[in-house]
């Protein structure tokens, strides 16, 4: 028997962290919508799929509703 799996959001700020956290998905096959902030995520290894800045960071709960995303990961470092 198969478990639905349902779509990750990780909202990214800076450091490493982010990028072991987008490797582990990738290697486990969970399927995620990365989300940049702004100023902070700043990768050359995976481009975000949206990029937010902080004064439009509100909009992040109209695109997860879109995208009937539950389960949400904040992760990295935003000053």
């Amino acid at each position: 028997m198969k478990i639905k799996q349902r779509k990750l959001a990780i909202i990214a700020g800076g450091g490493e962290l982010v990028l072991s956290c987008i490797k582990a998905c990738k290697k486990q096959n969970i399927k995620f919508l990365l989300i940049g902030i702004e100023g902070y995520y700043n990768s050359s290894y995976y481009q975000s799929h949206i990029n937010l800045s902080l004064n439009k960071i509100g909009n992040i709960f109209y695109i997860l509703n879109k995208e009937n995303i539950k389960n949400i990961l904040f992760i990295g470092n935003v000053n």
